[in-house]
């Protein structure tokens, strides 16, 4: 008997029937519902994940590179590291606009905005690490971001879990003018009214006082007491000694080193307030070694600098200066004429701006003998602050500890 053989269309139809009769594949009823329920489920799971990762991110807009800076609990009696950084900061020129703290739940925020005239983000970030370290804290780590623009800093204490997120950056400073060292010589011979009109001068305006005068005593306490920066007028030989009188025990260069260590180490006794010194004529004395060799190495001694009034082109106090490893520099622009009229002062100003067009930082020398004297130095410094340049004491040149 002949086997039965399945047509095409019914192998088809049974294999329909099998397909549908697997729960398997079964894509009715109750387990669509449940896959359609795990599906949406998974949805909204997915946009809660992105929710709070939004929120991360709005909050925590630098997460990646976050620091941490811990500080001393609320109660404790102990200095707070952030007011060192405040203090800090302060010291190293961060104004208040360039600088916030934001105190938050669970951190607080300090962002720096570093002056980028003055200092680098390294430099600002070895001085706070210091001061912060010397508080007590302690550095964890400290990182960069990619292109340089802003660093951050961890320290860590163990009085207080809450962290402190430090953000150093540059900040928005106008640009400074540059720099005037402005320096009056000649004073000790008198203490009238005059003396009161350049004490009246910004405290930024040095003075420079001849040792041997008869009222370098009440100059130099007066000039203490308006805040003036005190150098001594070292008197010295001049090339024409018969028609320039240097003054009373001046600097000679027939004298020994010896001698001209004492007559140094005596103006600085007399004139103890001194931050430096300087030289009264001096055109022949600044040109040789023997006599400034003495002169800088007893000034060195004490810890006081030198500018070379720089009288002659022959000096060689550079080059002492350098070999003795004394602080120094030299003046630039001597100030007043015999001719004050406004004319010269027009001239003085240009003078000024060509040094200035190679120069940040300009030593300006004028004199103190007469009320015509004061009102052109008073007028140059009006119109210096008008054409942009700003004047600082004396003392701030060598405020880094290096040459210039």
């Amino acid at each position: 008997m002949a086997e039965k053989r399945n047509t095409p269309k019914k192998r088809i139809l049974q294999h329909r029937k099998k397909k549908t009769s697997s729960p398997k594949y079964n894509t009715g009823g109750q387990p669509r519902r449940r896959n359609s329920f795990v599906k949406t489920l998974r949805v909204l799971l997915f946009i809660v994940l992105l929710s709070l990762v939004l929120v991360v991110i709005m909050r925590y807009p630098d997460l990646a590179g976050i620091r941490k800076v811990i500080v001393k609990p609320p109660d404790s009696d102990e200095t707070d590291l952030n007011d060192i950084i405040a203090a800090t900061c302060s010291s190293i020129g961060v104004t208040e606009s360039n600088y916030s703290v934001q105190n938050k739940s669970d951190h607080i925020l300090i962002k720096v905005g570093i002056n980028h005239n003055e200092m680098d983000l390294l430099l600002a970030n070895s001085i706070i690490t210091g001061k912060v370290m010397a508080g007590g804290g302690q550095l964890a780590n400290a990182s960069e971001s990619a292109n340089g623009s802003y660093q951050l800093l961890e320290f860590k204490s163990p009085k207080n879990p809450k962290p402190y997120l430090v953000r150093l950056y540059y900040g928005n400073y106008e640009r400074q003018g540059k720099e005037i060292y402005l320096i009056i010589d000649d004073f000790g011979s008198y203490k009238t009214p005059l003396l009161d009109d350049f004490c009246n001068l910004d405290a930024e305006v040095s003075f420079a006082i001849i040792p041997n005068e008869h009222y370098y005593q009440e100059v130099m306490l007066k000039a203490d007491s308006t805040h003036h920066d005190i150098l001594i007028h070292i008197p010295m030989e001049p090339i024409d000694i018969k028609n320039n009188d240097p003054g009373e025990k001046a600097i000679l260069v027939e004298y020994s080193p010896a001698r001209i260590k004492e007559y140094t180490r005596e103006y600085i006794e007399k004139i103890p307030l001194a931050v430096g010194a300087n030289n009264h004529m001096g055109s022949l004395a600044t040109s040789m070694e023997k006599v400034m060799t003495p002169v800088l190495q007893v000034l060195k001694e004490n810890g006081l600098f030198f500018i070379d009034s720089f009288t002659t082109a022959n000096s060689i106090v550079a080059k002492v200066a350098a070999r003795e490893m004394v602080m120094s520099s030299r003046r630039d622009l001597f100030l007043d004429d015999y001719d004050l009229k406004p004319s010269t002062l027009e001239k003085k100003l240009v003078n000024l701006d060509e040094i200035a067009a190679r120069k940040d930082q300009i030593i300006v020398i004028g004199h103190c003998h007469s009320k015509e004297k004061y009102d052109f130095v008073n007028e140059f410094i009006r119109r210096a602050k008008k054409a942009g340049y700003r004047f600082n004491r004396i003392s701030k040149l060598f405020s880094s500890g290096s040459e210039v």
